[in-house]
C-alpha cells in the first residue's frame, strides 16, 4: 500500500490497524510487559481509526 502524506498523518484506517493487531498476536501464547505495552498501543490506533470512520461516516 501506498501511504501518502495526508494517509500518514490520519493513521492506519480500522482495517489497516486490525490487521496490524491480529499480525502482533498471531501464534503467541507468552506476553511479556513490553509486548503487553504494544498491544494497547494498536488497540489505541484501532479505536482511533473506528472513531474516526464512524465521525466521517455520519
Amino acid at each position: 500500500m501506498l501511504v501518502t502524506p495526508q494517509h500518514a498523518a490520519e493513521g492506519p484506517s480500522a482495517a489497516e490497524a486490525n490487521d496490524a493487531i491480529r499480525r502482533f498476536v498471531a501464534g503467541r501464547t507468552m506476553w511479556t510487559q513490553a509486548d503487553l505495552a504494544e498491544l494497547d498501543r494498536l488497540r489505541a490506533a484501532w479505536q482511533r481509526a473506528v472513531r474516526s470512520e464512524i465521525v466521517s461516516a455520519a
